[in-house]
């Protein structure tokens, strides 16, 4: 039997009026690496690739789009997807590497996962530190989470 239990509502951020369409954008992106992205060249080079490819794409396009009215959010998403697409590019760096079995020297994967690393604590160490959107910047439309339970 299953039941479904709305849990709470969360506040969602404004959009500028000319990025109306930006969730559909961002729900396109997270579908395509979830999903097209996993199921296309398995395992290889190809599919690290094809992620690293929609990241960056997303990247650039949500740098220049900025589409929420809080300058503050706009900016951690940026830092976010930046993450994102360094560690994306790390991991097919990484892959590269490995497949082509040659010895190289130690310090270029030890510099890339340094960034790496570094980049993601610093997303972390700004998420904590943010504080919330300003009242004025909340839609006052509350969207519901629902959970399935079993």
């Amino acid at each position: 039997q299953v039941h479904i239990h709305s849990l709470h509502r969360v506040p969602i951020p404004k959009l500028e009026p000319r990025s109306r369409y930006w969730e559909v954008v961002d729900m396109s992106r997270k579908l395509t690496l979830t999903s097209l992205v996993v199921f296309l060249w398995p395992g290889s080079t190809d599919q690290i690739a094809a992620a690293f490819i929609v990241t960056a794409v997303a990247m650039l396009v949500y740098s220049k789009a900025q589409p929420l009215a809080d300058l503050n959010v706009n900016n951690m998403n940026s830092l976010s997807l930046t993450a994102q697409a360094a560690t994306t590019f790390y991991t097919l760096m990484l892959a590269v590497w490995i497949a082509s079995s040659q010895d190289f020297d130690t310090v270029g994967p030890l510099i890339l996962r340094a960034i790496v690393v570094l980049l993601n604590i610093l997303v972390l160490n700004l998420n904590l530190g943010s504080k919330p959107p300003e009242p004025s910047n909340i839609s006052l439309n509350m969207a519901p989470h629902s959970c399935i339970l079993l």
